[in-house]
């Protein structure tokens, strides 16, 4: 832990913010809007899901995201969509947007990640799918029978 970078931050009401993003957890009750001193705060660079919080004694204590659907993501990743957030010249920047930003970037990467063979299978995947399904079912199946196979009784109110 004493190798991480750290920043030193205030404990506040809605909890600890960092990046833009809040970090909550039931550890920081009794430190919240109560604490006139920074704490040092620590986070991995790699993973910005959760940042450790050093208390008085010395002691590390995780503290997540407040919002545990949005997923880990890297400083490096942070960064990026800040850039692209500010190019669109978007003063205000909160979770919700940064982490769309991200999420987007996400499934631009990973679409662009195909191989030719794959985007030509999807390709022809979804020529098939958009063929009209009666001409295939003519050809295909044939007309069943189901005359000896008795009704169920129903009852009648």
């Amino acid at each position: 832990m004493d190798f991480l970078p750290g920043e030193l931050r205030l404990v506040r009401r809605d909890g600890i913010r960092l990046f833009n993003i809040h970090y909550w957890d039931n550890v920081l009750t009794p430190m919240s809007a109560r604490s006139k001193r920074r704490s040092m705060v620590k986070y991995d660079p790699r993973n910005l899901s959760r940042v450790y919080l050093q208390d008085e004694t010395g002691i590390y204590w995780p503290i997540p995201y407040r919002d545990l659907r949005f997923p880990p993501i890297s400083l490096w990743e942070h960064r990026e969509a800040m850039k692209r957030i500010r190019a669109k010249r978007r003063s205000a920047v909160d979770e919700k947007l940064l982490f769309d930003s991200i999420l987007g970037q996400r499934e631009i990467l990973k679409e662009s990640r195909k191989t030719l063979r794959q985007r030509r299978e999807s390709e022809k995947l979804r020529q098939a799918t958009s063929r009209s399904l009666p001409a295939q079912a003519s050809t295909d199946s044939t007309e069943q029978d189901y005359s000896h196979v008795p009704p169920y009784k129903v009852e009648q109110w």
